[in-house]
């Protein structure tokens, strides 16, 4: 629980930094390096998954993928705590 605490906090802090860049409170630098701190492990991490199952990997998919994840990583987090969801064939409250 406590990773998937930072995880998500970590995914706030960089959407809320780009919103913040957007209305000029922040500098640009903090939101480039905030990203830097996600996708170069990231990046690390799915070359070696990709080499691991023989998969060719294109640097654009994990660009895209690294900027449509903080959304999706945010919206199922906040959405999973309101109400009950079925998963799997089972109900989840």
């Amino acid at each position: 629980m406590l990773i998937a605490l930072i995880v998500f906090l970590f995914h706030i802090s960089l959407l809320a930094s780009a919103i913040l860049f957007m209305m000029n409170i922040i500098s640009w630098k903090i939101l480039v390096a905030l990203f830097l701190l996600k996708i170069i492990p990231e990046i690390i991490l799915l070359r070696n998954a990709h080499s691991f199952y023989g998969k060719k990997e294109t640097l654009l998919t994990i660009l895209l993928s690294q900027i449509i994840y903080p959304f999706y990583l945010v919206a199922a987090a906040i959405l999973s705590q309101t109400g009950s969801y079925k998963w799997k064939g089972r109900n989840v409250k």
